[in-house]
C-alpha cells in the first residue's frame, strides 16, 4: 500500500483494489488501518472510484 501511495503522489491518482477473500476482508482492512495515518500525512485521500470518475468528468 505504501508503494501505491508513492504512485499516487507521482501521478496524482492511484487505484487500489482490496479483496474480501476467505477471511472476510480482515487482511485488507488491517493493511489500510496500518498505513492510513502515513498516507494521510502525505496528503493522500481514500475515495470511491465512482467519486474519482465524477471528479474526472468535471474537468
Amino acid at each position: 500500500m505504501l508503494k501505491l501511495g508513492n504512485i499516487a503522489i507521482k501521478n496524482g491518482i492511484a487505484i487500489g483494489i482490496g479483496h474480501v477473500g476467505a477471511e472476510g476482508g480482515l487482511a485488507t482492512a488491517q493493511a489500510i488501518k496500518s498505513v492510513y495515518p502515513i498516507l494521510n500525512k502525505k496528503g493522500i485521500e481514500f475515495i470511491y472510484v465512482s467519486d474519482l470518475v465524477k471528479l474526472k468528468n468535471k474537468s
